[in-house]
């Protein structure tokens, strides 16, 4: 099952790549996101979601946001702006700390940025 999600991620990335170059619009739509879907739920059936790798499914999940914001109209850039700068900002943390260190001046701090 997980293999499955992994594959699913790499033809859909290839096929995203495919609408990109050959500019199918439409195709892309679709594909662009799947494809962190896809990577999402492969680390969500992998992991559970467990310790550190929340993180990284939050970034995922802040990617996702983001990759959808920038296909909408250029009123929507900032947002998916916003949504990336979170996205690294979780993939940050995931790296930085263990996840019992994660306390409330943390959080004030991410609050801050």
């Amino acid at each position: 099952m997980n293999l499955g999600w992994l594959i699913a991620v790499f033809l859909l990335a290839f096929l995203d790549w495919y609408a990109v170059w050959m500019e199918k619009g439409k195709l892309n739509w679709i594909t662009k996101p799947a494809t962190v879907l896809a990577l999402l739920m492969w680390l969500g059936f992998s992991s559970g979601f467990e310790g550190k790798l929340l993180w990284f499914g939050l970034a995922l999940l802040f990617g996702l946001a983001g990759d959808i914001f920038l296909l909408l109209p250029q009123q929507f850039f900032l947002l998916g702006l916003a949504a990336f700068l979170l996205g690294h900002l979780a993939y940050g943390i995931g790296f930085w700390f263990e996840p019992l260190e994660f306390r409330l001046p943390h959080y004030l701090l991410l609050l801050l940025l």
